[in-house]
């Protein structure tokens, strides 16, 4: 039975990552939920989710409450998460950062060679897949290999975690 309850507060804390990340995504480029369904993004949109500093920088940023109340929920679920199952956490977050580096990576070489080659999807999927089944195991596994010989001090620059 507490097993069930385990999986369904993953599955809560890893909804409130999703919907974080969303948000986040689309205040920082300055879109609006309702250009997300549309497809248009305009001046409009920049206003209700960040507002751009007119005192220096026009680039500069400041994220509404609404996004860093969504980042602070998405940093505690995602530590919840660790505590919880840290192995399908970890596995799930290297499949997401290597399929989104893969992605990036594909994106970039787009435009360096100025051509117009089609996102290559299997590539990426290949990518993720190492990230969730090779990668996170393995780096997981091993950390907690190094921690048993060389346990964690409190002192974060010390010379056992040098050697690590």
């Amino acid at each position: 039975m507490q097993h069930k309850s385990v999986r369904s507060k993953m599955k809560t804390h890893f909804k409130n990552l999703l919907v974080a990340a969303v948000a986040t995504v689309c205040s920082v480029n300055a879109f609006s939920p309702t250009s997300l369904a549309t497809g248009v993004r305009g001046a409009n949109s920049l206003s209700s989710h960040s507002e751009v500093d007119t005192r220096g920088s026009a680039s500069a940023l400041h994220l509404d409450a609404g996004v860093t109340d969504s980042l602070v929920n998405a940093w505690t679920s995602y530590n919840i998460a660790l505590e919880e199952d840290p192995l399908l956490t970890k596995s799930i977050t290297a499949g997401v950062i290597l399929g989104a580096a893969d992605f990036a990576g594909q994106a970039l070489e787009r435009s360096n060679s100025g051509e117009d080659n089609p996102v290559d999807y299997a590539r990426a999927a290949r990518f993720a897949f190492f990230g969730f089944i090779l990668q996170a195991p393995w780096n997981h596994f091993y950390y907690l290999f190094l921690d048993g010989a060389l346990p964690p001090t409190e002192d974060p620059l010390s010379a056992t975690t040098g050697i690590k």
